[in-house]
């Protein structure tokens, strides 16, 4: 096992089968792992940004064939192995020349707002489109927003993609 997911398809495999292991972001877009068992649902484990590692409440109410390979996992593997490490993109909607002749483009922006991430464009100067994460995707992101999109949308943001590196 190098991956938190992969800790997670084993966890699927050894458990019985009306229970169901998979890791979440939807709270507050922390990583999460997450146990579902007859429509019942309990946050097991928590990943935050700074690398560390909150064991939830409900963690203790699991059975010590369950606890054991997390923390066997959690003790032997490195915050860096948790993940396989995604590429980012920004994505450009479109591009212009101001009547001042300095390019703008209208990029995806995300924000967090009443609990949920939004989605919008935002118009840029070429000086503002910077790698902030608000307008940094990763590839599961992106298909995630096209998914809400109708097909001629979802081409725009596949052509506007421009993959990020790290300096």
């Amino acid at each position: 096992m190098k991956t938190l997911q992969d800790l997670v398809d084993e966890l699927n495999k050894s458990s019985e089968p009306a229970m169901l292991f998979y890791i979440s972001d939807v709270f507050l877009e922390l990583p999460t792992i997450i146990c579902c068992l007859y429509g019942y649902y309990w946050e097991l484990v928590r990943f935050d940004e700074d690398d560390e590692v909150h064991i939830l409440p409900e963690f203790n109410n699991m059975s010590n064939d369950i606890k054991e390979p997390i923390l066997s996992y959690l003790i032997k593997h490195r915050p860096q192995d948790w993940f396989e490490e995604e590429k980012r993109y920004k994505v450009i909607i479109s591009q212009s020349i101001s009547s001042s002749y300095e390019e703008t483009y209208t990029v995806l922006c995300k924000e967090y707002k009443d609990g949920y991430f939004k989605f919008k464009t935002i118009l840029l100067s070429e000086s503002e489109l910077t790698n902030k994460p608000e307008y940094v995707f990763t590839e599961t992101q992106i298909e995630d927003v096209k998914s809400y999109l109708p097909e001629n949308m979802r081409k725009i943001i596949d052509l506007g993609k421009v993959e990020v590196k790290d300096d």
